[in-house]
């Protein structure tokens, strides 16, 4: 067996962060591959170590538990003052999937100007005012494995799946064959193929519609060898529970990634503890492959037995909507692919924590590339995750249209196509076979089409990242289809798209994204709720009777609880006690329960009729789980005055 162990590091230029360059022997060195220059867990660690240096006032470091394989999961605390654990708080998560390692580099970033912020930005005093919390990396364990060498594609933890259900847990992962420093796809002429070649963009596969006449020509596997000899291809590599299939809400039981039952892994549970352990976080932040802001979810549907929410409440649709319309303004994306949240953390704070709580996919494709070209735009109204290299993790990765992508030996190709007119491998190259056969080139369908019509690629995202690919030249991100002498399939092509090319921005472009998501995150610290109780009003009503008014305005944005936490009654009410006998009240609650006030100057109005002596002091107490109230008083008066 053949393939890279290991491999030189260091810091890359913005360029080489991004691009895929060859060497002399045709190993694509670690520092030239997508995600050199990310924070790996010591940088982390030491990162978040040199704001608390910085920001002694501000800053505290600490951990909410262990990752499976014994990482550090990180929590910063950002906040001044003496009350920064009672007031309202806001949570930026990151790092759930090991394929989006952008992720983690945003919150770190938006951590630093959320210490420093510019002068001129509305809430730049979020931390004086409020918490916030931020955990950088939920998965640390996945992006080790991501981003070793060979690279590879991976998303989720390192528990291990027995994956083919032999007795063995992770024994036939995928391997480098050909020595190249990633890990991509094998193509071979087969009578069981699938695949052909996409007509209007060669180098990419579809599956053959038979119906349309369409003959497969190929079959698809992950490039690797049969490491268990049982007849099948990286079948169970390792690990993995997709964290983001994880939780309980609208957990997809039985599917491949969602763990042997909800909350199975040390990383989730130790998140949903900290989180109950945190009941004034008022709104949290979530960067990942999810999207709540470029478009609003839908609204109002629920399951079968019409009591489980799996969409947003419709009550709380309208602030979505207005939310998600401030991301684009501040942000600029317009578009991102869709991704199915079903036992998504996301889902999960929203649905069963009620509270607002906002993913965000900070990086997209880019529309043109550092060189000017302008990428293809697919047509779809809304922009498909791209097909690319199937992770061998076991996660699943959606498909195009949302089907769910079947195990490696049956997957389609996600990145695959028909070669270039055939090239040949140097046999210079690690791996390469000077006399390697190449298995014949297939003939394209035969697509009539009159001179106007044009025809569509089938995977349009995908045909979109490969014009932009092409667009760097012989920077880009997919590596051409070349013949290689496979020791057991024989003649094969291998290539496809380089692993995290679809997910990860270069170092270079990192600040840019912070810079915008943390205006984002300014712009959200300045719509928190803001409950206050106005002065007590008494009024005698005539010997020894009073009413006594007040009420508690919310001058914030959001609602003190969003419809869905008033549904699900997970976020407590504001209780609110007349500190008066039961038998001197004549009206109203002595205990009065206030579930939400409104956004945007609402008002929840209090009234109480009581016996009493004028002189005599009478007090109100107002608690709550998340914000923080001083206890009303004031004394009741004589017949002909008022108070205050």
């Amino acid at each position: 067996m053949m393939f890279v162990v290991s491999a030189s590091t260091g810091a890359a230029s913005p360029l080489q962060d991004r691009v895929v360059t060859l060497s002399s022997s045709g190993v694509r060195s670690a520092d030239a591959l997508p995600g050199a220059g990310y924070l790996d867990d010591a940088e982390l660690e030491r990162r978040l170590q040199e704001l608390v240096v910085k920001f002694p006032d501000a800053c505290m470091l600490t951990s909410i538990g262990k990752s499976r394989g014994g990482r550090e999961l990180y929590c910063l605390r950002l906040g001044r003052g003496a009350d920064v654990d009672v007031r309202p708080a806001l949570a930026i998560v990151a790092g759930f999937d090991a394929d989006f390692p952008v992720s983690t580099e945003t919150a770190v970033r938006v951590a630093e100007r959320l210490l420093n912020p510019p002068a001129d930005v509305a809430g730049n005093k979020l931390v004086d005012v409020h918490t916030v919390y931020v955990l950088p990396r939920m998965n640390p364990d996945g992006w080790a494995t991501a981003s070793a060498m060979p690279r590879r594609e991976h998303r989720g933890t390192l528990r291990p799946v027995d994956d083919d259900r032999d007795g063995a847990a992770d024994e036939d992962g995928p391997d480098d064959v050909n020595c190249d420093g990633v890990i991509t796809l094998m193509r071979v002429v087969d009578p069981e193929a699938t695949h052909l070649p996409d007509p209007a963009e060669p180098r990419l596969l579809k599956e053959a519609d038979r119906a349309k006449g369409e003959k497969p020509v190929y079959k698809i596997y992950t490039e690797g060898v049969d490491d268990d000899t049982d007849g099948e291809y990286n079948e169970d590599g390792p690990g993995a529970v997709d964290l983001n299939r994880n939780f309980m809400h609208a957990y997809p039981e039985h599917e491949v990634g969602a763990g042997p039952y909800p909350v199975s892994e040390p990383e989730s549970k130790a998140l949903i503890d900290f989180f109950l352990a945190h009941p004034r976080i008022a709104l949290t932040v979530v960067y990942g492959r999810h999207d709540h802001v470029v478009k609003t979810p839908e609204s109002g549907r629920n399951d079968a037995t019409g009591r489980v929410p799996l969409a947003l409440h419709q009550d709380d649709a309208g602030h979505y909507e207005e939310i998600g319309k401030r991301y684009r303004d501040l942000t600029g994306i317009k578009e991102v692919p869709k991704e199915d949240a079903d036992g998504a953390f996301s889902a999960w704070c929203y649905a069963q924590l009620g509270i607002p709580t906002f993913a965000c996919r900070v990086w997209t494709r880019p529309e043109s590339s550092s060189t000017g070209g302008d990428a293809k735009k697919p047509d779809d109204a809304e922009r498909k995750e791209p097909a690319k290299n199937k992770p061998e993790d076991g996660a699943a990765t959606p498909e195009p249209g949302g089907v769910t992508q079947t195990p490696p030996s049956e997957t389609s190709s996600k990145a695959a196509g028909t070669p270039e007119p055939a090239v040949e491998t140097s046999a210079s190259a690690p791996g390469a076979q000077e006399q390697a056969p190449t298995p014949e080139s297939p003939k394209l369908p035969n697509v009539e089409k009159s001179p106007k019509e044009k025809v569509e690629p089938a995977d349009k995202e995908a045909a979109a990242w490969l014009t932009y690919s092409d667009s760097l030249g012989d920077h880009g991100g997919f590596v051409p289809w070349a013949p290689f002498e496979h020791p057991t399939l024989g003649g094969v092509e291998i290539g496809g798209f380089v692993p995290l090319f679809l997910t990860t921005p270069p170092v270079a472009e990192l600040d840019g994204i912070a810079d915008r998501q943390a205006a984002f995150v300014f712009d959200l610290g300045t719509r928190l709720p803001k409950p206050t109780v106005q002065p007590l009003k008494i009024t005698p009503l005539s010997d020894r009777v009073f009413e006594i008014e007040t009420a508690i305005v919310n001058d914030g944005y959001f609602p003190t609880a969003m419809a869905m936490g008033r549904q699900n009654r997970r976020v407590r009410p504001i209780v609110v006690t007349i500190e008066l006998p039961l038998e001197r009240i004549l009206a109203g609650e002595r205990v009065v329960r206030v579930w939400s006030v409104a956004g945007s100057g609402g008002r929840e109005k209090l009234r109480w009729i009581v016996t009493g002596e004028a002189g005599e002091a009478v007090a109100i107490t107002f608690t709550s789980e998340r914000y923080v109230f001083d206890q009303a008083q004031a004394t009741l008066p004589a017949r002909g005055d008022r108070a205050p």
